[in-house]
């Protein structure tokens, strides 16, 4: 199939989406080979970002794995309270929310930063990235909520929810995980 899909001899993982579009224009494949090269070129995407997010993001595959496990969550679940965790990470540097007196997450989110806690390098790696500064990260306390009136906490809720939907496109928005 690769010998048939390019008329030069680099492989379909080295080949630039222009080459491919290139070949659909000389018509010089048929449409099998051609919707055979589409799905490795958008895996090869995949594969690339993935392995560019690991290196941005070192300790999230373990995070992961250790949420599913200890919450008993899906590792479709724990995916989807990652993003949510992220963006709500994002809404505390925005914020600059350092030491918890504006925001509070919904409760998946409270779970999967704790446990991130634990893996301090992964962390404050993932800090830095979102607060662009090589030395801040995110203060989180476990007990906070235990300082905190049933009020203060519910105007801590709606205040994270009005910056999440100021902040994100509303389809980038789990209102699932958000709804906890």
């Amino acid at each position: 199939l690769r010998s048939l899909s390019t008329s030069s001899s680099r492989s379909v993982d080295t080949m630039s989406y222009n080459d491919f579009i290139d070949l659909v224009k000389t018509k010089k494949s048929g449409p099998l080979v051609l919707h055979v090269l589409r799905i490795q070129l958008d895996n090869t995407a995949a594969k690339k970002s993935e392995e560019r997010n690991a290196k941005q993001l070192p300790g999230i595959k373990q995070l992961l794995l250790r949420c599913s496990r200890t919450c008993g969550w899906s590792n479709a679940f724990a995916e989807r309270v990652f993003r949510s965790y992220i963006q709500f990470l994002e809404l505390k540097a925005i914020a600059s929310d350092w030491d918890g007196k504006i925001l509070y997450p919904p409760i998946p989110v409270e779970e999967m930063w704790r446990q991130h806690c634990w893996d301090i390098r992964s962390y404050y790696q993932i800090c830095s990235n979102i607060c662009k500064r090589r030395d801040w990260s995110i203060d989180y306390n476990p007990d906070a909520w235990l300082k905190m009136d049933d009020e203060t906490m519910r105007r801590q809720q709606r205040e994270t929810l009005e910056r999440l939907y100021e902040c994100f496109e509303d389809d980038a928005i789990d209102k699932e995980i958000w709804s906890c």
